[in-house]
Order: structure tokens, then C-alpha cells, then sequence
């Protein structure tokens, strides 16, 4: 008998609107089970967490992108997923990035990341609005060789840091996004 009160759990948790949901500021990538009172109030948590095919980092999720595409429909391919190409605020980060890239490539392969500085020359931002607040050119880079370097790639080597390159050119490319967003929900049977 205690498997009825569990599935009717179920049908009204899916059955609820989303506004009765409470926003979580937990980081778990791990959903707790459900706890259910004697008094019959059940109670779900889901934590913030990454979908399937995304690595959590620090609170972002990202995803290596190993598909051949100019920087700005890589910005685009991202913006699809409700993301944006990968702003990088730490070393720690951009390592992560890397070991992120080599296993699946087995190699530190280039690929774009979301700097530009196409609204002034020399005037890094990134495409998701966020301050550039860490930088790890390349020796001697960005040196907007032709004037036409305009976009931010990682792995450049040998050094395997950040190059300035015409954005029209393809590379596998890197997005980032916040964690799924975290909800409880109350049930009383």
C-alpha cells in the first residue's frame, strides 16, 4: 500500500506548476531523495546540476564542441543550448577547459572560446556579457596579424594559450551555461 501514496507523489509533482517551485542556491550536482513526513507532506529537492553531456566547473556547465565552425556561428550554436561561448575567470578554469578538450581529443586541440575584440581593437570582452578579468595570451599574442584578429581560441601552440584569429575561420569551439536551475517541491497527500 505504501507504493500508492509514492506514485500519486509522482503524478502530482508533474502535475504542478513550476511557479509553486522554490528557487535553491545549492551547487550539488546530486538530487536528494524524496522525504516524506507521517503526516503525508513530501517533500522533492533536485540541486542545481549540469544535463548529460555537460562538465560542471564552479558553478557553470560546459561542453567541448568538437564540430568545425566559424567563432560566430560557434556563438550562435551556443546561444542554442542557452549558453554562450566560454568565458574563462581563472587558471584553474582554463585548465579545466583544457584536460576537458584533451580527453575527448586526445590532443590540446584549438578551439574558440567567447573573447573578441571586434567593437575596438585591443578592448577584450566576452560574449556572455562577463568582465575579461583573466588573460593568457600566447608569447607575443594578440598581435592582430592583417589587422583581422578579432576572435579569442585557446590551445594555441606550443604554449597551448590564448591567440587572437580571423573569426571567420572554423574550430571546434567551447560553450558555457549556468546549472540547470534547482526547485523544491511540496506535496501533501
Amino acid at each position: 500500500m505504501a507504493v500508492w501514496p509514492l506514485c500519486l507523489s509522482f503524478f502530482l509533482l508533474f502535475a504542478l506548476d513550476a511557479s509553486e517551485a522554490t528557487p535553491l542556491n545549492g551547487t550539488s550536482n546530486e538530487a536528494a531523495p524524496l522525504n516524506c513526513r507521517s503526516d503525508g507532506t513530501c517533500t522533492l529537492v533536485r540541486q542545481e546540476t549540469c544535463e548529460s553531456g555537460w562538465s560542471a566547473y564552479k558553478g557553470r556547465c560546459f561542453r567541448f564542441f568538437n564540430f568545425q565552425r566559424s567563432w560566430i556561428d560557434a556563438e550562435k550554436q551556443c546561444l542554442g543550448y542557452d549558453g554562450n561561448l566560454a568565458s574563462v575567470h581563472s587558471y584553474e578554469e582554463y585548465t579545466f577547459v583544457q584536460f576537458m578538450i584533451k580527453y575527448q581529443t586526445q590532443a590540446a586541440t584549438e578551439a574558440w572560446i567567447g573573447g573578441y575584440d571586434a567593437v575596438s581593437e585591443g578592448t577584450w570582452l566576452w560574449s556572455d556579457g562577463s568582465k575579461l578579468d583573466q588573460e593568457i595570451w600566447a608569447p607575443s599574442q594578440p598581435d592582430n596579424t592583417n589587422r583581422n584578429e578579432h576572435c579569442l581560441m585557446m590551445n594555441y601552440q606550443p604554449s597551448s594559450n590564448w591567440n587572437d584569429s580571423p573569426c571567420h575561420i572554423k574550430k571546434p569551439y567551447v560553450c558555457v551555461k549556468k546549472y540547470t536551475p534547482a526547485f523544491t517541491f511540496h506535496v501533501k497527500l
